[in-house]
């Protein structure tokens, strides 16, 4: 990385990735070129691993705001900033479920730093929130690879923020250049969106959040998979506490809920936004009577893969691993997964696993579980149980 950083990606590095990309370097070489150091507090949005606000603390920016939906971006940004010893006392790690504003609240920022997230609807959703703490001189510079901007990507920033502009393209990146038109205000956000499940409960639809504007063909075959399982006669009455890994909108969880509701669900991601979700998604059904069991008998946790949930306190434990990081396909978030599975099991309880045929995930969980065996498959899913 430029500037002499030394990132690595978090929780471990990987020897084909990087904890940045040629959109980081292009930003930090272009503010460096154009920006005057400690003029405004800045706002870094879905930075990775500390690329851009390790960028500008090393730079001397003396306020740095690190907006982002992912625990994980903001536990390797502060592991980067202690390898390269930088003081970030003046960074707010902010979640995405919270509004980005400087320290100053009245003060609008001086620079907005955005790399351009994959979804457009996820873009739209970030930039009406940051359009309260953007002001006419506010310096608002975007960046991605060239794949992921197209005409609408620049529409929805001429729409939301003001007129937009692009940079020529350097390394397979682009930036993407907005001057705001009007002053900062608090614009009223629309109502949520919702989708319905085939079993009639109503959930959230974030676009931030994996399985958002429907139940996705994987978890789908996953429930059908399941759901003899939550009345056989070898666990049930003693199957009660249940780990919706990487929950993304809650659906699995809340569907086993619908079925069960003396059971104990954990919604765990490292999503802000899927866990945020997947309990308003749990309160709204609540109101409509569409669920019966109450908020407080469940746990809502952003964390790396389970990480924090106690050894042996889980009877079930339903994933659908992504395996995916960004756009770089990966086994280490899933393997992570399997690993604090079979930690967290009782003996005797289930695994469920659904994934992509060619993921091969039988054979990968043989490292965990003396046995795993396909319990249900079509021609692009399998889903696999494995006993602790």
């Amino acid at each position: 990385m430029n500037d002499g950083l030394n990132l690595e990606r978090y929780p471990e590095p990987e020897v084909n990735l990087r904890a940045w990309n040629a959109a980081d370097t292009y930003l930090l070489e272009w503010i460096n070129d154009h920006r005057m150091v400690g003029d405004g507090a800045c706002c870094v949005v879905n930075d990775s691993f500390g690329a851009l606000a390790l960028g500008l603390i090393a730079a001397g920016e003396p306020e740095v705001v690190s907006w982002s939906d992912s625990f994980l971006a903001h536990e390797g940004a502060r592991a980067n900033a202690a390898r390269n010893a930088l003081d970030t006392t003046n960074v707010t790690w902010l979640p995405s479920t919270a509004q980005p504003q400087a320290a100053a609240n009245d003060e609008p920022f001086g620079l907005v730093v955005l790399r351009v997230p994959k979804s457009l609807d996820h873009l739209d959703h970030q930039l009406n929130a940051l359009a309260e703490s953007i002001g006419p001189d506010t310096v608002v510079v975007a960046g991605g690879m060239t794949k992921q901007i197209h005409t609408s990507t620049l529409k929805k920033f001429e729409k939301l923020i003001g007129p937009t502009t692009t940079s020529l393209a350097q390394k397979k990146a682009r930036l993407i250049f907005v001057t705001p038109e009007v002053e900062p205000e608090a614009r009223p956000r629309p109502p949520a969106k919702t989708f319905t499940t085939s079993g009639g409960l109503t959930l959230i639809a974030n676009p931030a959040v994996f399985s958002s504007t429907k139940t996705d063909p994987g978890s789908a075959l996953l429930l059908e998979a399941v759901a003899p399982l939550l009345h056989h006669q070898d666990l049930d009455g003693g199957l009660r506490d249940v780990v919706d890994l990487g929950c993304g909108s809650g659906v699995v969880g809340l569907t086993l809920l619908q079925s069960r509701p003396d059971l104990t669900i954990t919604f765990t991601d490292e999503s802000y936004l899927a866990v945020n979700t997947s309990q308003a998604s749990l309160e709204h059904n609540l109101d409509r009577g569409a669920l019966t069991s109450p908020v407080e008998q469940h746990r809502f946790l952003v964390d790396d893969c389970g990480a924090t949930i106690a050894d042996g306190s889980a009877d079930l434990v339903c994933i659908n691993p992504p395996f995916h990081d960004a756009t770089a396909q990966t086994h280490a978030i899933a393997a992570r997964m399997f690993n604090n599975a079979a930690r967290m099991l009782r003996s005797g309880g289930k695994l469920v696993v659904v994934g992509n045929r060619h993921l091969n995930y039988h054979t990968k969980l043989r490292k965990w579980f003396g046995q795993a065996d396909v319990i249900a498959s079509n021609r692009r899913f399998v889903v696999i149980a494995a006993t602790a």
